[in-house]
Order: structure tokens, then C-alpha cells, then sequence
């Protein structure tokens, strides 16, 4: 009777911890990579932001970044250099691709995969008919890997789930926020390493994806 409880004890314990730091993890904000920061700004671009999306990081962690593009960028009040983190926030991605980070990649009409590699946003945010307002639309820039997006109804939407079926989905507030600072044709990439490309999804769960997340958060 003693193990039992001793057990039982433990396991909550272990849940609790586990609760926490799932939790603590999600809220703190994210340092983009400095490689892909760089690599993203020395692109051409008219816009005064830019975005990067790094999968490598699970659904709960905020792996999307608005970046400033030049020195002097203001934005509510606040005046950026170049480089600096406008905004950090959380972003979907497309349940196919992974349970918990993405993995697998496509750049077939419905494949409900997400896609990767360079794009650029609309100059104006829309209303879906399917998600509401405001939506905004991209562009592929990597014809091997994003090309289809916009055949692909790939958008920025408000949603209340975490996962897609490959569009780029954050909460109502969030998304509001994010599609009106970021159209008007910014430059957004998409990064993963060691992606695999597909043209179907995988028939499985890729479990791995879940553990992987464990053991980097």
C-alpha cells in the first residue's frame, strides 16, 4: 500500500513539473537565430519588416518573429534597429507535419502539409470566407518548395487550434495584430532543419517529433 501511494505521489508530482515548464516555456519570448536573421534582412525587400518562422522549435514555443529591416523602424511608440524583434508570438503549423514540431514539408495541393523556404505576404489583408477577417495571402519565392501556396490557399488566419491544415493560424488577437503589421508584401521564411519533403503526407504519427520536443524544451 505503501509503494502505491509513494507511486501515485510521484507521478503527480512528475505531471506537475512537467505542467510547469510546458507552460513556462510557451510564455517566454524566443531569440531568433542570428544566421537567419541576416540571411532573411540581406534579401530585397521594400517593406519595413520581415518575418521568420523557425519550426524547429515545438507548437507551444513562440518560433515566429517580426523583424525590423532597418535602423530607426517605430512601431507603437517604439523605435527599432535593424534587426530587432518587433514581435514574437506563437504560430500553428500543419498536424500532418508533426504531432508536435514540423517535419514533414510539401508543396502539393492538398496534401494538408505545411510548406517552407521563402514567401511574401499580400499587399492587403482580405476576408476569407472560410476564416473571416482579416486573412492575408501568400506568396511562394522558392519554386521548389512553396511555389503552390497560393494555389494551396496557404493564409495568415485566426484560429483557436494549434495545428492546420498548412495555413498559418494564431489567435483572433494575435492575428489581427500580426496580418496588419506584416502586409504590404513582406518578405516571410520559413525555416527547418533537416526537413523531409514529401508529396503525401505520412500515413503514421512521427512519435519521434514528440520526443524530440521533450528532450529540447
Amino acid at each position: 500500500m505503501g509503494i502505491r501511494v509513494c507511486f501515485k505521489r510521484c507521478f503527480k508530482y512528475s505531471v506537475l513539473v512537467l505542467s510547469v515548464g510546458f507552460v513556462a516555456s510557451a510564455m517566454l519570448p524566443l531569440t531568433p537565430r542570428d544566421d537567419l536573421v541576416e540571411m532573411l534582412l540581406d534579401k530585397s525587400s521594400r517593406s519595413p519588416v520581415s518575418v521568420l518562422i523557425d519550426y524547429d522549435y515545438p507548437i507551444h514555443m513562440r518560433r515566429l518573429w517580426v523583424i525590423a529591416r532597418k535602423d530607426g523602424y517605430r512601431h507603437d511608440g517604439k523605435t527599432y534597429r535593424r534587426g530587432g524583434v518587433v514581435m514574437n508570438t506563437w504560430v500553428s503549423h500543419a498536424l500532418r507535419s508533426g504531432l508536435i514540431t514540423a517535419t514533414y514539408f510539401s508543396n502539393v495541393k492538398d496534401s494538408m502539409l505545411s510548406s517552407r523556404g521563402l514567401m511574401k505576404t499580400h499587399l492587403q489583408t482580405h476576408d476569407s470566407r472560410r476564416h473571416g477577417a482579416p486573412a492575408l495571402r501568400v506568396d511562394g519565392l522558392s519554386p521548389q518548395l512553396n511555389s503552390a501556396v497560393r494555389k494551396r490557399h496557404i493564409i495568415f488566419h485566426k484560429s483557436y487550434s494549434p495545428v492546420s491544415a498548412g495555413c498559418f493560424q494564431s489567435l483572433p488577437s494575435i492575428n489581427e495584430r500580426l496580418t496588419k503589421l506584416i502586409a504590404g508584401g513582406s518578405l516571410l521564411y520559413v525555416h527547418k532543419s533537416n526537413a523531409i519533403d514529401v508529396k503525401r503526407p505520412p500515413r503514421f504519427i512521427d512519435w519521434r517529433s514528440y520526443f524530440d520536443a521533450l528532450d529540447s524544451s
